[in-house]
Protein backbone atom coordinates (compact mmCIF):
# COMPACT_ATOMS: atom_id res chain seq x y z
CA UNK A 1 0.00 0.00 0.00
CA UNK A 2 1.54 3.50 -0.90
CA UNK A 3 1.57 5.48 2.06
CA UNK A 4 2.56 8.75 -0.01
CA UNK A 5 2.23 9.62 -4.17
CA UNK A 6 5.62 10.88 -5.24
CA UNK A 7 5.17 13.17 -8.08
CA UNK A 8 8.39 13.02 -10.17
CA UNK A 9 10.20 16.62 -10.41
CA UNK A 10 10.18 18.46 -13.71
CA UNK A 11 13.22 18.56 -15.56
CA UNK A 12 12.40 22.16 -16.39
CA UNK A 13 9.69 24.84 -17.02
CA UNK A 14 9.48 27.79 -19.47
CA UNK A 15 7.58 30.86 -19.12
CA UNK A 16 7.60 32.98 -21.93
CA UNK A 17 5.70 35.94 -21.45
CA UNK A 18 6.00 36.24 -25.17
CA UNK A 19 4.10 33.16 -25.98
CA UNK A 20 0.78 34.23 -24.13
CA UNK A 21 0.59 37.42 -26.74
CA UNK A 22 2.19 39.65 -24.47
CA UNK A 23 4.58 42.67 -25.45
CA UNK A 24 7.81 41.52 -27.50
CA UNK A 25 9.46 43.56 -24.62
CA UNK A 26 8.03 42.22 -21.89
CA UNK A 27 9.92 40.46 -19.30
CA UNK A 28 10.61 36.49 -19.12
CA UNK A 29 11.81 33.69 -16.92
CA UNK A 30 12.97 30.50 -17.18
CA UNK A 31 12.53 27.91 -14.24
CA UNK A 32 15.46 24.98 -14.33
CA UNK A 33 14.23 21.79 -12.62
CA UNK A 34 17.03 19.47 -10.66
CA UNK A 35 19.09 18.39 -12.94
CA UNK A 36 19.35 21.39 -14.88
CA UNK A 37 20.08 23.21 -11.34
CA UNK A 38 22.89 20.56 -10.50
CA UNK A 39 24.39 20.82 -14.12
CA UNK A 40 24.41 24.68 -13.77
CA UNK A 41 26.33 24.28 -9.89
CA UNK A 42 28.99 21.80 -11.34
CA UNK A 43 30.05 24.26 -13.76
CA UNK A 44 30.24 27.29 -11.36
CA UNK A 45 32.56 24.72 -9.19
CA UNK A 46 34.23 23.31 -12.31
CA UNK A 47 34.65 27.56 -13.61
CA UNK A 48 36.21 28.34 -10.01
CA UNK A 49 38.38 25.44 -9.60
CA UNK A 50 40.02 26.83 -13.24
CA UNK A 51 40.19 30.52 -11.99
CA UNK A 52 41.91 28.92 -8.65
CA UNK A 53 44.64 26.79 -10.61
CA UNK A 54 44.84 29.68 -12.88
CA UNK A 55 46.25 32.38 -10.53
CA UNK A 56 48.52 29.48 -8.63
CA UNK A 57 49.67 28.95 -11.87
CA UNK A 58 50.74 32.83 -12.66
CA UNK A 59 51.58 33.20 -9.16
CA UNK A 60 54.28 30.12 -9.25
CA UNK A 61 55.49 31.60 -12.85
CA UNK A 62 56.25 34.80 -11.29
CA UNK A 63 57.90 33.28 -8.37
CA UNK A 64 60.49 31.58 -10.89
CA UNK A 65 60.90 34.56 -13.03
CA UNK A 66 61.80 36.47 -9.80
CA UNK A 67 64.36 33.91 -8.62
CA UNK A 68 65.75 33.04 -12.03
CA UNK A 69 66.45 37.46 -12.39
CA UNK A 70 66.93 38.35 -9.46
CA UNK A 71 71.27 38.03 -8.47
CA UNK A 72 70.14 36.83 -4.84
CA UNK A 73 69.02 33.61 -6.34
CA UNK A 74 73.02 32.59 -6.61
CA UNK A 75 73.02 32.60 -2.78
CA UNK A 76 71.47 30.23 -0.63
CA UNK A 77 69.99 31.02 2.75
CA UNK A 78 72.61 31.25 5.56
CA UNK A 79 74.04 33.33 7.67
CA UNK A 80 74.23 37.31 7.27
CA UNK A 81 73.55 38.19 3.26
CA UNK A 82 73.58 34.30 2.25
CA UNK A 83 75.97 31.80 0.95
CA UNK A 84 77.27 31.68 -2.33
CA UNK A 85 77.08 28.44 -4.13
CA UNK A 86 80.36 26.41 -4.18
CA UNK A 87 80.49 26.33 -8.11
CA UNK A 88 80.14 30.86 -7.90
CA UNK A 89 82.81 31.11 -5.21
CA UNK A 90 85.11 33.42 -7.03
CA UNK A 91 88.96 33.16 -6.13
CA UNK A 92 91.12 34.76 -3.81
CA UNK A 93 94.96 36.21 -4.83
CA UNK A 94 97.67 37.39 -2.55
CA UNK A 95 98.95 40.74 -3.56
CA UNK A 96 100.91 39.02 -6.36
CA UNK A 97 97.81 37.02 -8.21
CA UNK A 98 99.18 34.28 -6.37
CA UNK A 99 95.80 31.93 -5.38
CA UNK A 100 94.65 31.45 -2.27
CA UNK A 101 91.76 29.49 -2.76
CA UNK A 102 90.18 28.05 -6.28
CA UNK A 103 87.68 26.03 -7.28
CA UNK A 104 87.97 22.76 -8.95
CA UNK A 105 86.06 20.44 -10.60
CA UNK A 106 85.85 17.41 -9.36
CA UNK A 107 83.80 13.97 -9.86
CA UNK A 108 82.32 12.21 -7.02
CA UNK A 109 81.35 8.36 -6.67
CA UNK A 110 77.67 7.14 -5.17
CA UNK A 111 75.93 4.14 -5.22
CA UNK A 112 72.33 3.26 -4.55
CA UNK A 113 72.25 0.50 -2.13
CA UNK A 114 69.02 -0.51 -3.21
CA UNK A 115 70.16 -0.80 -7.22
CA UNK A 116 73.35 -3.32 -6.28
CA UNK A 117 73.33 -6.87 -7.33
CA UNK A 118 75.90 -8.29 -4.84
CA UNK A 119 76.57 -5.85 -1.90
CA UNK A 120 80.27 -7.82 -0.83
CA UNK A 121 81.34 -8.47 -4.79
CA UNK A 122 80.55 -4.40 -5.15
CA UNK A 123 82.49 -3.26 -2.37
CA UNK A 124 85.64 -6.12 -3.33
CA UNK A 125 85.74 -4.88 -6.86
CA UNK A 126 85.69 -1.04 -5.88
CA UNK A 127 88.48 -1.84 -3.00
CA UNK A 128 90.80 -3.05 -5.65
CA UNK A 129 90.33 -0.01 -8.24
CA UNK A 130 89.72 2.43 -5.27
CA UNK A 131 92.31 1.77 -1.83
CA UNK A 132 90.84 4.37 0.41
CA UNK A 133 87.73 2.39 -0.02
CA UNK A 134 86.75 -0.13 3.12
CA UNK A 135 85.56 -2.95 1.27
CA UNK A 136 83.99 -4.40 4.64
CA UNK A 137 82.04 -1.25 5.88
CA UNK A 138 81.25 -0.50 2.18
CA UNK A 139 79.46 -3.65 1.44
CA UNK A 140 77.79 -3.08 5.25
CA UNK A 141 76.24 -0.21 4.26
CA UNK A 142 75.21 -1.41 0.49
CA UNK A 143 73.43 -4.38 2.29
CA UNK A 144 71.47 -2.10 4.03
CA UNK A 145 70.13 -0.34 1.03
CA UNK A 146 71.66 2.94 2.25
CA UNK A 147 73.00 5.25 -0.01
CA UNK A 148 76.49 5.60 0.05
CA UNK A 149 78.71 8.43 -1.28
CA UNK A 150 82.12 6.79 -1.82
CA UNK A 151 84.91 9.34 -2.82
CA UNK A 152 84.24 12.48 -4.19
CA UNK A 153 87.62 13.00 -6.00
CA UNK A 154 87.76 10.82 -8.63
CA UNK A 155 90.66 11.24 -11.11
CA UNK A 156 89.69 10.66 -14.90
CA UNK A 157 91.61 7.31 -14.80
CA UNK A 158 90.08 6.05 -11.81
CA UNK A 159 86.29 7.10 -13.24
CA UNK A 160 87.50 5.09 -16.26
CA UNK A 161 88.59 1.85 -14.34
CA UNK A 162 85.54 2.05 -12.09
CA UNK A 163 83.32 2.37 -15.37
CA UNK A 164 84.96 -0.19 -16.63
CA UNK A 165 83.32 -3.14 -13.82
CA UNK A 166 80.03 -2.70 -14.76
CA UNK A 167 78.32 -2.46 -11.16
CA UNK A 168 74.73 -2.00 -11.26
CA UNK A 169 73.93 0.85 -8.57
CA UNK A 170 77.21 3.44 -9.65
CA UNK A 171 76.83 6.83 -10.15
CA UNK A 172 79.19 9.24 -11.02
CA UNK A 173 78.69 13.30 -10.23
CA UNK A 174 79.67 16.35 -10.99
CA UNK A 175 80.61 18.88 -8.01
CA UNK A 176 82.84 21.29 -7.13
CA UNK A 177 85.22 21.15 -4.63
CA UNK A 178 86.87 24.76 -2.80
CA UNK A 179 90.84 23.98 -2.88
CA UNK A 180 93.79 25.83 -1.08
CA UNK A 181 96.86 25.29 -3.47
CA UNK A 182 99.35 27.29 -0.52
CA UNK A 183 97.93 24.14 2.00
CA UNK A 184 98.23 25.61 5.90
CA UNK A 185 100.27 28.74 4.96
CA UNK A 186 97.54 32.09 5.92
CA UNK A 187 95.17 29.21 6.64
CA UNK A 188 93.02 31.48 9.95
CA UNK A 189 93.43 34.52 7.05
CA UNK A 190 91.72 32.67 4.41
CA UNK A 191 89.46 30.42 6.30
CA UNK A 192 87.71 27.77 4.54
CA UNK A 193 84.69 26.29 3.53
CA UNK A 194 81.93 23.47 4.86
CA UNK A 195 79.47 21.57 3.07
CA UNK A 196 76.29 23.24 3.73
CA UNK A 197 77.38 25.85 5.34
CA UNK A 198 79.60 28.03 2.69
CA UNK A 199 81.87 30.23 4.52
CA UNK A 200 83.02 29.43 8.48
CA UNK A 201 85.48 32.10 8.81
CA UNK A 202 88.50 34.15 7.59
CA UNK A 203 88.17 35.71 4.24
CA UNK A 204 85.69 32.90 3.51
CA UNK A 205 83.39 34.14 5.95
CA UNK A 206 83.13 37.63 4.26
CA UNK A 207 82.67 36.63 0.98
CA UNK A 208 79.74 35.52 1.43
CA UNK A 209 78.81 38.99 3.38
CA UNK A 210 80.23 41.06 0.45
CA UNK A 211 79.55 38.52 -2.61
CA UNK A 212 82.24 40.15 -4.67
CA UNK A 213 81.46 40.25 -8.48
CA UNK A 214 85.91 39.45 -9.52
CA UNK A 215 88.13 37.26 -7.41
CA UNK A 216 89.31 38.79 -4.34
CA UNK A 217 92.60 40.45 -4.06
CA UNK A 218 94.08 40.67 -0.91
CA UNK A 219 97.08 42.68 0.67
CA UNK A 220 98.84 39.62 1.72
CA UNK A 221 102.30 38.81 0.00
CA UNK A 222 102.76 34.76 0.50
CA UNK A 223 106.49 35.21 0.30
CA UNK A 224 106.30 37.38 3.72
CA UNK A 225 103.82 35.20 4.98
CA UNK A 226 106.13 31.90 4.90
CA UNK A 227 108.92 34.08 6.60
CA UNK A 228 106.39 35.17 9.65
CA UNK A 229 104.83 31.47 9.90
CA UNK A 230 107.94 30.04 10.33
CA UNK A 231 109.62 32.88 12.76
CA UNK A 232 106.06 32.50 15.08
CA UNK A 233 106.47 28.53 15.27
CA UNK A 234 110.10 28.47 15.71
CA UNK A 235 109.18 31.32 18.42
CA UNK A 236 106.48 29.13 20.19
CA UNK A 237 108.16 25.92 20.23
CA UNK A 238 111.30 27.69 21.75
CA UNK A 239 109.15 29.10 24.40
CA UNK A 240 106.87 26.45 25.13
CA UNK A 241 103.36 28.85 24.16
CA UNK A 242 100.05 27.60 23.96
CA UNK A 243 99.84 29.93 21.08
CA UNK A 244 101.44 32.91 19.49
CA UNK A 245 100.74 35.85 16.65
CA UNK A 246 101.82 38.19 14.73
CA UNK A 247 101.35 40.67 11.73
CA UNK A 248 103.59 42.58 9.54
CA UNK A 249 102.46 46.16 7.98
CA UNK A 250 103.23 48.32 5.73
CA UNK A 251 103.92 51.79 7.56
CA UNK A 252 103.20 53.83 4.45
CA UNK A 253 100.16 52.60 3.35
CA UNK A 254 98.51 50.19 6.09
CA UNK A 255 98.32 47.48 3.92
CA UNK A 256 98.57 43.85 5.92
CA UNK A 257 101.55 41.91 4.34
CA UNK A 258 101.72 38.80 6.78
CA UNK A 259 99.35 37.94 9.62
CA UNK A 260 100.11 34.79 11.54
CA UNK A 261 98.67 32.21 13.93
CA UNK A 262 100.08 29.14 15.75
CA UNK A 263 98.75 26.80 16.32
CA UNK A 264 97.61 26.19 12.55
CA UNK A 265 95.62 24.34 10.26
CA UNK A 266 95.60 23.26 6.58
CA UNK A 267 91.69 24.46 5.19
CA UNK A 268 91.68 21.22 3.06
CA UNK A 269 91.60 19.32 6.08
CA UNK A 270 90.08 21.74 8.78
CA UNK A 271 89.19 18.84 11.16
CA UNK A 272 93.01 17.98 11.60
CA UNK A 273 95.01 21.13 13.11
CA UNK A 274 98.80 21.01 12.31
Amino acid sequence: MKLFNRRKKPTAYLLDAGASGAAPDAPHATVLGGRAKATAAARRRIGMCAVCISVAFVALGGRVAYVSLDERATFAGGRGTGRIAAESRPEIWDRNGRLLAVNLPMTALEIEGDDVWDAEETASRLAKVLPSVNAAALAEKLAAGRYVSVVDDLTPRQQKRVFALGLGGVHFRSMTKRFYPQGALAAHLIGHTAPGEGGVMGLEYVVDQTRPKAALQTTIDIRAQQIVEDALADAVNRYEAAAGWARVIDVETGDILALANEPDFDPNAPGLAS
